[in-house]
C-alpha cells in the first residue's frame, strides 16, 4: 500500500493496475478513462455503421497473432496445445462486438446469415471505466 493510503476492504480485492494505482496515491484518473472509453465507443459505432467489415478485420488480425503464438518456436508446448485447441474451432464461431460472452447462435442471427454454431461476444470499448484491456477480448 504506498505511504499514506487508509486500507480498506477494496485493497484486497480491487486488481493492481496502474491506473488504480494512480487513484491510490491520490491522482483522479477514473474522469480521463472514462472521456477515453467515451471517445472509443463513438469510434466504434461509427464504425459499425459506416465501415462494415472493419470489426472482423480487427477480430480477424486477433486470430492470426494467435497463430503468429502458435508458431513461434520459443512459445511453451502447453501454450501452443492450449491456443491450438481454441482456434481449432474458429470456424463454428460467430465473432462479434458486445458484453463479453458466449452463447449458442440464435435462430434470429440465423435469419440474419450467422451460420457459425456459437457467438462470442467481445468488448472493445470499456464504458464504465474499469482497468481492464480495452481493444482485446475480454
Amino acid at each position: 500500500m504506498p505511504p499514506g493510503a487508509k486500507p480498506n476492504m477494496m485493497n484486497s480485492i480491487t486488481p493492481r493496475t496502474p491506473a488504480n494505482q494512480a487513484d491510490a496515491l491520490g491522482y483522479n484518473v477514473g474522469p480521463i478513462m472514462a472521456h477515453i472509453n467515451l471517445k472509443v465507443g463513438e469510434v466504434l459505432t461509427d464504425i459499425k455503421t459506416n465501415q462494415p467489415g472493419v470489426l472482423a478485420q480487427i477480430l480477424a488480425d486477433d486470430v492470426a497473432k494467435l497463430n503468429a503464438i502458435i508458431a513461434a518456436p520459443t512459445t511453451p508446448a502447453i501454450t501452443r496445445a492450449v491456443i491450438t485447441e481454441v482456434l481449432a474451432n474458429i470456424g463454428d464461431v460467430n465473432l462479434t462486438e458486445g458484453a463479453p460472452g458466449a452463447r449458442h447462435t440464435n435462430a434470429g442471427e440465423r435469419g440474419r446469415g450467422i451460420n457459425e454454431k456459437y457467438t462470442v461476444y467481445i468488448r472493445f470499448s470499456n464504458p464504465a471505466a474499469q482497468p481492464s484491456a480495452s481493444v482485446h477480448w475480454t
